[in-house]
């Protein structure tokens, strides 16, 4: 019997063409992996909502009508700037003062007490 220095060589597999892929063990586990952290983000940030307290409502809802208020406050300045600037613009052009409203106001001043 001769011993040589080569290991032993068993059976060799079967060698694949190039052109064939290899196989992908992990490849299922992947895919049902994604899915299931695609379907889990999907339910958790797709039904983001806020609940408010009573007590949140009722100052959401304060919040509201004191910008509504402003609001208002803030129309009816400007209301009042365009009319003062009309009044100014007709007493400058000499129409502010009709006879009549000269009249009512003597009669006024001249009314005994």
């Amino acid at each position: 019997m001769e011993i040589s220095n080569q290991p032993i060589q068993g059976p060799r597999p079967n060698r694949r063409s190039q052109s064939e892929s290899p196989i992908d063990l992990t490849r299922l586990n992947r895919e049902a992996i994604q899915r299931s952290t695609d379907d889990f983000q999907q339910a958790q940030y797709s039904t983001d909502r806020i609940e408010l307290s009573e007590e949140g409502q009722a100052l959401a809802a304060k919040t509201a009508t004191d910008a509504n208020r402003a609001e208002d406050a803030r129309k009816a300045e400007t209301a009042h700037q365009e009319k003062v600037q009309d009044l100014r613009r007709l007493h400058k052009e000499g129409k502010l003062n009709t006879p009549e409203r000269v009249e009512k106001a003597a009669r006024e001043i001249l009314k005994p007490s």
